[in-house]
């Protein structure tokens, strides 16, 4: 009977820590997508920004952001933000 119970803990053990590192290599996957979508989206949103700014821009001034179409596109992601969350009562 006690080898029976060290055998079930000692191949619980070995399923536990090969299903572990199944879920962690699969997390890191899952993060690393999502910091790369992050980086690709602020790049857009920068390119976006800068865009408008461009028409007043100065030669010598080089890659700069006006205030008010980065601040406008801000607003219009929080509003969209805040409407997909879930109402709480």
């Amino acid at each position: 009977m006690a080898y029976l119970v060290v055998s079930l803990y000692m191949f619980m053990s070995v399923f536990l820590a090969v299903v572990y590192n199944r879920f962690r290599s699969n997390l890191k996957n899952e993060v690393r997508e999502s910091v790369e979508r992050a980086e690709v989206l602020m790049d857009r949103a920068f390119d976006k920004a800068a865009a408008a700014c461009s028409n007043g821009r100065d030669e010598g001034m080089g890659e700069r952001l006006c205030q008010s179409p980065f601040f406008n596109e801000a607003r219009i992601i929080s509003l969209n933000f805040q409407s997909s969350r879930p109402k709480f009562c």
